[in-house]
């Protein structure tokens, strides 16, 4: 068993598969018949055809992906990122400066250490969740996924 956290638009949700895999494709289809599952296909996370730029509305094609078992559009805003959820073996660097270090050295944390950092330091008014900060801060780069096992924690 593997999971993935799947940060898209302003959401942020787990998908556990079988096995490690590097099919993003698949694990897509996961998220979309989950989201389906538990919000209905009705839901504003999903995209009608008749609105995107396709199908004559406004919506354009690098705002959403199409899967699940009914071939629905999600909604992704443009954010979409894919991470292997593994404590173990992955932590998350800025090199922005933070209270420990300057700009343009690393800040290297795992995610219950930057959950931590976020409790005392985030900003609120910004960010109503930890959920919206991290997915912010990896889909504009202000923090690298590193896969890991050499990190001393």
């Amino acid at each position: 068993m593997q999971s993935y956290t799947i940060f898209f638009d302003c959401w942020t949700e787990i998908i556990t598969a079988e096995e490690a895999t590097t099919d993003y494709g698949a694990l897509l289809d996961m998220l979309i018949d989950k989201l389906e599952k538990e919000h209905g296909r009705y839901s504003t996370l999903f995209v009608e055809y008749k609105d995107t730029v396709e199908g004559g509305g406004e919506i354009y094609e690098d705002e959403y992906v199409t899967g699940g078992n009914h071939g629905l559009n999600l909604f992704i805003g443009g954010n979409l990122n894919i991470v292997p959820l593994d404590p173990e073996n992955v932590y998350y660097t800025t090199y922005d400066g933070t209270e420990k270090t300057e700009p343009n050295e690393p800040d290297t944390r795992s995610i219950t250490e930057w959950k931590e950092w976020f409790t005392q330091y985030g900003d609120k008014e910004e960010y109503c969740n930890f959920d919206e900060w991290i997915m912010d801060m990896i889909s504009s780069g202000v923090l690298l996924v590193e896969n890991t096992v050499t990190m001393d924690h």
